[in-house]
């Protein structure tokens, strides 16, 4: 009868060591997932910076070809004013209209950037919200399957 309470009580401690140590492992584990969860979101944030950047880049070049080839026109109106005052009427209106279509143009460009930078964040909360869901799941799981053990273990007792 002895032996048999020795054995329980060290298989006790066995049990209690395991769950111990699992705790450890979740502790762990959680600590990890916080860590890679920082990690991703600071990634995401540069790499949203990064396309943020290209983009503006791209549009920077396509504005310099646009005023390049602004100012070579402007260039020709110029010399071709020179010729007469109903050629400068003429020029005149057309910068104005190119002004007028230079600003609507930034208009819409500036449109579609915030269009663009909203679908991409929410591309990007969709994402997370499924790679949340999972690791939820996941957890919620592990929970039940250590609560689970936890049961078995002090049923036994």
């Amino acid at each position: 009868m002895r032996t048999e309470i020795d054995h329980l009580r060290q298989d006790l401690q066995k049990s209690e060591e395991r769950r111990q140590q699992q705790e450890n492992m979740i502790n762990d584990q959680m600590k990890a997932i916080a860590d890679l969860s920082r990690t991703e979101a600071e990634l995401s944030a540069k790499a949203e910076e990064a396309v943020r950047l290209k983009d503006k880049l791209d549009e920077y070049k396509h504005a310099i070809d646009k005023l390049q080839k602004t100012e070579n026109v402007i260039e020709k109106y110029k010399k071709k004013l020179e010729e007469g005052a109903d050629l400068r009427r003429q020029m005149k209106s057309v910068e104005d209209q190119n002004q007028e279509l230079l600003e609507r143009n930034r208009e819409i460009e500036e449109e579609y950037r915030k269009v663009l930078a909203f679908k991409s964040l929410m591309e990007s909360y969709k994402e997370q919200m499924l790679t949340l869901e999972t690791k939820n799941s996941e957890l919620a799981k592990e929970k039940n399957k250590i609560e689970s053990q936890n049961w078995s273990v002090s049923f036994r007792r």
